[in-house]
């Protein structure tokens, strides 16, 4: 068993786009939007079998909207992996997810006037199945599949998503 801990800091500066203001009105006047992300994480694994590893993995990310404070969030996301070595060359990675991002300052809709519980809110669920097989030493196949489902209290960002891919990778 083995514990993993982490912390990153970034920030992001658009020096194009504005922010907005305290009632969600973006505005020519307004500062331009700079972004600072505090990332702590936290992951546990466990061998199962000789051939099964589980992760349970957790994040926190904090977002700070350094001009107005009008998007600051807070996330919260949980996530389970497995992973299945079948001998050498084949291996299969499934795992599932869930996470909640809380805008304290922010309006769905970016307007205040919305009826109803009008906070800036999002979930949303994820599942990832993958299946890699070295071909050779430096090559493998690979097959992906991707779901999904993110909701919101602002309806523009709902979305229920499936991707699939199939690929080659070659390593030099």
């Amino acid at each position: 068993r083995k514990l993993y801990l982490g912390y990153e800091r970034s920030s992001y500066d658009y020096d194009e786009r504005r922010s907005r203001n305290a009632l969600g009105v973006l505005s020519g006047a307004n500062p331009v939007l700079k972004y600072v992300y505090d990332v702590f994480s936290a992951s546990i694994r466990q061998h199962l079998t000789g051939a099964v590893v589980a992760y349970i993995d957790y994040e926190l990310k904090l977002r700070a909207d350094e001009a107005l404070g009008y998007n600051n969030y807070d996330k919260n996301l949980f996530k389970l992996r497995l992973l299945y070595a079948y001998g050498k060359q084949v291996s299969f990675k499934l795992s599932a997810s869930y996470w909640e991002r809380d805008y304290p300052n922010a309006f769905a809709f970016d307007n205040p006037a919305t009826p109803g519980d009008n906070a800036k809110r999002y979930d949303g669920v994820t599942l990832q199945l993958a299946a890699h097989n070295e071909y050779k030493k430096n090559q493998s196949f690979f097959v992906k599949v991707k779901y999904d489902d993110e909701n919101s209290t602002d309806l523009r960002y709902q979305y229920q998503r499936l991707q699939t891919a199939v690929g080659m990778e070659v390593d030099y």
